[in-house]
């Protein structure tokens, strides 16, 4: 984190300096009139990317997977430290209710895939060129929310609609540093386009 600050305090700089002392070098300064307004009219749409969308669903899911003990209990029996009829039985139920309701999920997906005319196909019905690549990560990060809430719910991690919430932003809260990291990073990123390109 630290060195992608740091970087970013350089370009600007360098920027600035190279500019001052070779003005027909053809890069531009951050710190110009010009980098100024560009920096500070156009950050948020720099920021605007899928990638930052999908980090954001992917802690939602990370923070009620792990606050369910949904992962506990999948990592307990993918491990066979414990088997399935070693689970008390309201986790074994709960887990039940999370598989089914992750078969209904794959249903409706395959429903809005496969058949013909399906929702998710393009016009030429074609998955590739659809929305659904497009759709694959928030697709994945809504299945494993409704999959761990479900199974909270159902053993009892989860039993009030405000556990729910505090699971749903736990996995924000711990992501919170990737956050920064990612908006410092497209910063760079962006700041060095605009300088040489």
């Amino acid at each position: 984190m630290v060195a992608v600050i740091i970087v970013n305090i350089a370009v600007v700089m360098l920027s600035w300096l190279v500019t001052a002392i070779m003005p027909d070098c053809g890069l531009r300064s951050l710190l110009s009139a010009e980098g100024v307004r560009w920096t500070v009219g156009y950050f948020a749409d720099h920021q605007q990317t899928p990638l930052l969308i999908w980090m954001l669903l992917l802690a939602i899911a990370f923070g009620t997977l792990s606050k369910s003990g949904l992962y506990d209990v999948l990592k307990q029996l993918l491990l066979r430290r414990v088997s399935r009829h070693e689970l008390r039985y309201r986790q074994r139920f709960a887990l039940q209710m999370a598989v089914l309701m992750f078969v209904l999920l794959v249903a409706v997906v395959v429903l809005m895939t496969c058949v013909s005319q399906a929702a998710l196909m393009s016009i030429t019905g074609s998955l590739a060129n659809g929305v659904f690549p497009k759709s694959i990560v928030p697709l994945v990060a809504f299945a494993v929310s409704l999959v761990s809430v479900v199974y909270g719910y159902f053993s009892g991690t989860l039993s009030s609609l405000d556990a729910v919430f505090q699971s749903l932003h736990y996995g924000i809260r711990v992501a919170a540093p990737y956050l920064l990291l990612y908006v410092m990073t497209a910063s760079l990123v962006s700041s060095l386009f605009f300088v040489f390109g």
